[in-house]
């Protein structure tokens, strides 16, 4: 059985999709522009400030530094999804 190919014997190609964007996402259109926007930066800030003082109370009960850096984790973990459902 013969299987037809194009005249000029090019390979098949998907029809070109219009639709797509022509740039690449990786780009950034601003090469000087900010790495995260405001917002992010104030939740991440807040979160960070959270984990700071949980593992400094953890630290002054008496607690092993292991410890600290847990509940600190947690308290940046919990931080991050407050802020970020409270803040517009």
């Amino acid at each position: 059985m013969h299987t037809p190919t194009p005249s000029n014997n090019a390979p098949w190609r998907p029809p070109y999709d219009k639709t797509a964007p022509t740039h690449r996402s990786w780009q950034m259109s601003k090469p000087n522009g900010p790495l995260i926007g405001q917002r992010a930066a104030m939740i991440l800030l807040l979160g960070v400030l959270t984990a700071l003082g949980a593992a400094v109370l953890t630290l002054a009960d008496g607690n092993t530094p292991a410890t600290a850096a847990l509940s600190a984790g947690a308290a940046f973990a919990a931080a991050v999804l407050f802020f970020n459902v409270i803040i517009d």
